[in-house]
């Protein structure tokens, strides 16, 4: 990241945060409100859910600064809701960048893994059959270590 290096230090000191005990739920950092099978394994949402949606939206092609900056943001999301598991997923350009800045703060990312079920539904006047696909929470998949975690910034 040539010159951002330097900007992907972890977040120190956090006073607000020293000494307090962080939850072992996950919070959920992307887009979406949590699905029901999510909130029974342990997903909840952030106190702030539009600011995290604003973070995760780009109008417009992201820089690294850009996107270096909005992930040090999601990352102080988690800090003000004491979590220091998080779910998250979105802009596949983006996921790295903020799995990296998680990472160095010391919370865990988090992907939701999700089987694909297709429903045929027949319409009984018709006959013509619709099927769709429909996804399902099904676990979770850590987010690989970053290759930045043991480097000197």
């Amino acid at each position: 990241y040539g010159g951002l290096t330097s900007y992907l230090i972890k977040f120190y000191p956090q006073p607000p945060y020293k000494g307090t005990t962080m939850t072992t739920k996950i919070l959920n950092l992307t887009q979406h409100v949590a699905t029901p099978a999510q909130i029974a394994d342990g997903v909840f949402e952030p106190n702030d859910k539009e600011r995290v949606q604003r973070l995760l939206t780009f109008e417009s092609i992201p820089s690294k600064w850009e996107m270096v900056c909005r992930a040090k943001q999601l990352v102080l999301v988690a800090l003000n809701n004491k979590a220091s598991t998080v779910m998250i997923g979105g802009a596949p350009y983006f996921m790295s960048i903020l799995e990296t800045v998680l990472q160095i703060n010391d919370i865990t990312p988090l992907y939701s893994f999700n089987t694909r079920d297709s429903i045929e539904v027949t319409d009984p006047i018709t006959g013509i059959t619709t099927k769709t696909a429909q996804f399902v929470h099904s676990g979770f998949v850590a987010a690989p270590p970053s290759m930045f975690i043991n480097m000197h910034f």
